[in-house]
């Protein structure tokens, strides 16, 4: 089973676009997948979406892009979006 805090996503930042181009673009990636295919998205899909929406939502992105050059696309990173404990979206980042 394909639990709903198992979600993960990788995120590549850079070349002047933040976290949050990379978060959207990403969103409307898995939901033109989502919708061209047939039948019901799969969990692991399902779980993704959510958590993409949860961080779209909630995220203060203004922060998060002041907090690290690696979030605000000043410099090329591979950002993982997860979960914490709590079930809320958080994000980690590495220089690539």
């Amino acid at each position: 089973d394909y639990a709903m805090n198992d979600a993960r996503i990788i995120l590549t930042v850079g070349d002047g676009h933040c976290i949050e181009f990379a978060a959207r673009k990403e969103y409307k990636r898995l939901t033109d997948i989502i919708m061209d295919a047939p039948g019901d998205p799969d969990a692991k899909q399902q779980a993704q979406m959510e958590l993409l929406f949860d961080f779209l939502e909630q995220a203060d992105f203004a922060h998060l892009r002041s907090s690290s050059d690696l979030l605000s696309g000043s410099r090329n990173a591979r950002c993982t979006l997860a979960r914490d404990e709590k079930g809320k979206p958080k994000v980690s980042a590495e220089p690539i």
